[in-house]
């Protein structure tokens, strides 16, 4: 197996005393592979106004296994005060060139003032991960929303493939597990992704976590915590730091589990530099990378402010009977099955009905939990609008959110947004709807959005009735409100109300198995027959009654 050379050292062996005056800086290369290697390393210097000051490149030697050099840059000289960092970069040459390695953001030294801070923070929009292994894709998810995107954890493994129970790497290298680094280069080719990758521990990692903090790029980490002997991978958000430790957003409970401090806010939640230390995870072979950066831009204008995060939790039906319920799900009123909306994105929110169909016999239950990672509270408006094939708004409703709490996601789920929406009051056509959830500020601005796909929908109405361990469905096609439905086995009548407007014209198609009442059929609004002795179509097992009238009031 092939290890090609890696970067040992990257330092400052002679810091400028004032602009003008030259840096030395060396960089080290060790040739780790089993034959001779031709290298050559290169390096950046950024100012921190996010300027590259200084490129170049070493000229290339041959080094024999296990055979380390020193590259040395001395004719680097700083024309402006402040704080600068560098990236190092080390190639095999030869028939073209390839990077192997890559180390930085570092920072390198600091002319004048400012000085680099002794404390720093972004404010980076906050997901959580729910049940799933998904760190990995909501880290970045908060990194990508924090550049503009509104985008959710779901939606990258959607686009990776992953199931609930399915993690990935930060970078390539394991032919076994997706990564990150790989979906950005894919998915967003305008944005530079970098792997910080070493080839063990050192306290550089965090001078390169807070060089690329001060710069303005949050840093996804990979962490390995140990507890009483049990190992858990998993990845966070650094979004600040000081002179003591960071602050990091973690997407899921691990680090507050691990730390001990379970009931702080997963936003902005504080790790001592020990901590953090400890818990960094370097890998070995393969080294898939221990920190993710992204460079992007905040949007200059609006800012996702807070972001909506859909959960899941157990009930219990019937005593022992426990199924999972997700923040959009559907309930139907006859047989009490519950039927959630398939959000396409990864997450398996589907329905536990066998018949697996969404009707008028639905009715609708929406919450939304929202993470403020904000340093101040906000007052915020959820809207709630399910949208026709037709192009048509069936129903809109909104919901204010007030006073929710600075740096602050609401675990626990306490009561529905939207509950118990009866779907046969508003959508009253047989066609496939959507619904979306949005989250708005005080402007009206939209910082962020779900959106189901495409569901079926059935106007019709399904009533079950249950004769001498017999099942029998009948079906009533209408564009009334059906309510008070009721079948006499002793008359042999089926009874039922229809509502509507007032002088709008109604209509009823009903079908009715042959084996629970045959023809011929009479028919009676309020009491006067409109149809006798009625010879109705079969298809051999069922009837179809179809007649109309005019909605009116009595």
């Amino acid at each position: 197996k092939r290890h090609y050379p890696v970067i040992t050292g990257f330092e400052v062996q002679q810091v400028p005393a004032k602009t003008g005056e030259p840096a030395t800086i060396t960089v080290k290369i060790k040739n780790i592979d089993s034959v001779d290697q031709w290298v050559k390393t290169g390096l950046i210097v950024k100012h921190e106004s996010g300027e590259w000051v200084y490129q170049n490149e070493s000229q290339s030697r041959k080094l024999q296994p296990e055979q380390e050099a020193t590259f040395t840059f001395n004719d680097f000289k700083p024309e402006k005060e402040g704080a600068y960092y560098g990236l190092a970069i080390c190639k095999i040459v030869g028939g073209g060139e390839q990077a192997t390695d890559i180390e930085g953001w570092t920072h390198l030294f600091t002319i004048g003032l400012p000085q680099p801070p002794k404390a720093y923070s972004l404010t980076i929009p906050y997901q959580a991960q729910d049940s799933s292994k998904w760190c990995g894709p909501t880290s970045l998810a908060m990194v990508l929303r924090y550049y503009g995107y509104m985008v959710h954890s779901w939606d990258i493994a959607e686009a990776l493939g992953l199931s609930n129970n399915e993690g990935v790497d930060l970078g390539p290298g394991n032919p076994f597990h997706k990564n990150l680094y790989d979906y950005v280069k894919d998915h967003h080719q305008e944005l530079n992704v970098r792997l910080g990758k070493y080839s063990y521990k050192t306290e550089q990692i965090l001078e390169d976590i807070r060089g690329n903090l001060t710069i303005g790029y949050p840093v996804i980490m990979a962490l390995k915590l140990v507890n009483n002997g049990l190992e858990v991978y998993h990845a966070a958000v650094a979004v600040g730091y000081n002179e003591t430790g960071f602050f990091i957003n973690d997407p899921g409970d691990a680090v507050l589990l691990w730390t001990g401090r379970l009931q702080s806010s997963p936003i902005q939640f504080y790790i001592t530099n020990e901590e953090l230390y400890e818990a960094l995870y370097v890998p070995t072979q393969p080294n898939t990378g221990t920190l993710l950066i992204v460079e992007g831009q905040p949007p200059p204008e609006y800012e996702f402010t807070a972001t909506l995060s859909l959960t899941r939790r157990v009930v219990v039906l019937g005593g022992t009977k426990i199924i999972e319920v997700s923040d959009i799900y559907m309930l139907d009123t006859q047989s009490q099955a519950y039927c959630y909306l398939d959000l396409d994105k990864g997450l398996t929110w589907k329905t536990s009905d066998q018949n697996n169909k969404i009707d008028n016999n639905e009715i609708l239950c929406v919450d939304i939990h929202v993470s403020n990672h904000l340093p101040v509270a906000q007052n915020l408006t959820a809207k709630l609008i399910i949208w026709g094939e037709d192009q048509k708004i069936y129903y809109s409703d909104e919901k204010e959110i007030l006073n929710i709490k600075p740096h602050w996601f609401e675990w626990k789920f306490e009561d529905y947004l939207w509950k118990n929406l009866s779907l046969k009051e508003y959508l009253t056509k047989t066609q496939k709807y959507k619904i979306y959830v949005l989250l708005v500020n005080a402007t009206n601005f939209v910082i962020d959005e779900i959106e189901t796909p495409w569901f079926d929908y059935s106007a019709n109405y399904n009533y079950q009735i249950n004769i001498q361990n017999l099942s029998f469905t009948v079906i009533i096609n209408s564009n009334s409100t059906i309510s008070n439905f009721n079948f006499s086995q002793t008359d042999k009548k089926l009874t039922f109300i229809v509502e509507g407007n007032e002088n709008v014209a109604g209509y009823c198609n009903i079908t009715i198995p042959l084996d629970l009442l045959g023809g011929p059929y009479t028919i009676a609004i309020d009491g006067t027959v409109i149809m006798e002795n009625y010879d109705a179509p079969t298809n051999g097992t069922h009837a179809f009654i179809y007649f109309t009238y005019t909605h009116s009031q009595h």
